[in-house]
């Protein structure tokens, strides 16, 4: 803002910006008032007026959409992973419908570890280079993995991409622009859009999925091996007969209640909240 602006102007400025952090893709916004800018005198009547809200714009994309999610479900090993976009967007909901719907594993980013639900039988924990050893390598295992809400960075990926996307296709729907910029690989197919609008464009697929019991088996068999106990155990260094941060974080989580919520730090404590809390549904983790 600049203090030739006039009152008008600046009121409209301010409009826009409430516009662009609660629409769209939300958050915080910030606004740079220099203090003669602040000082100067407006007429209180502007404040008045109607916020006029921008055209809508259309939904791209709507049939690269539906073939992202006609590819999910004729692959034979589907996953799909939730970033924190998908609680931004609202969309928890139709997310975990999706899942249910189609009996889909899935798997969640750092980002968004409090989407798992440790008693589903389709939740497959956190994936990342310091998170759990079961969602990596089902993430690896998978021929065809849907990513709704992330930016598929290095926390999800870590530094070996082509290892990761090697024999699968990736389809990320994220509503940032400019995130394909950051993949040289055929193989991730970004598509710039809100996820209300990919969960709208998917609403009468006309095709028929195909089955994967064979797959289901698979991660039933590395979810009951790789357990949040033997994460804890494994991760460990402290030696037996002594706790470490990984037995008391899966202690904690065994004795939360449902509606905690739970604040980490950037440290051990993080890591091992990714790797041995057992999330309980309505659960809150705040990175």
């Amino acid at each position: 803002m600049t203090p030739e602006m006039d009152e008008a102007t600046l009121i409209k400025q301010v409009d826009q910006v409430f516009q662009i952090a609660t629409s769209g893709r939300k958050g915080p916004i910030c606004i740079s008032i220099p203090l003669d800018v602040q000082g100067k005198s407006c007429d209180g009547n502007f404040l008045r007026l109607p916020i006029v809200s921008e055209p809508e714009k259309g939904k791209p994309y709507c049939e690269d959409m539906r073939n992202a999610f006609k590819a999910l479900l004729e692959s034979e090993r589907p996953l799909i992973l939730l970033g924190a976009g998908v609680r931004i967007s609202g969309t928890e909901k139709a997310a975990l419908d999706l899942i249910e719907q189609h009996s889909i594993p899935y798997i969640v980013t750092i980002g968004a570890v409090d989407l798992q639900d440790a008693s589903h039988v389709l939740s497959c924990g956190c994936v990342g280079p310091t998170s759990q050893r079961g969602a990596n390598l089902l993430f690896h295992e998978s021929d065809c993995v849907l990513a709704l809400g992330t930016s598929f960075d290095q926390s999800v990926t870590g530094f070996n991409m082509a290892d990761l996307t090697e024999n699968k296709r990736v389809f990320l729907i994220n509503i940032d622009p400019g995130e394909n910029l950051r993949f040289n690989d055929p193989r991730i197919i970004q598509i710039e859009a809100d996820l209300i609008d990919f969960f709208d464009a998917i609403q009468t697929p006309a095709f028929t999925p195909t089955k994967h019991f064979d797959w289901l088996k698979k991660v039933s068999k590395v979810k009951a091996t790789l357990t949040f106990e033997s994460e804890a155990n494994i991760r460990t260094t402290v030696g037996q007969d002594h706790l470490s941060a990984y037995d008391i974080t899966l202690e904690l989580s065994k004795n939360l209640p449902s509606h905690a919520t739970v604040v980490l730090g950037i440290s051990l404590d993080a890591h091992s909240v990714f790797n041995s809390f057992r999330v309980t549904k309505g659960q809150r983790i705040l990175v």
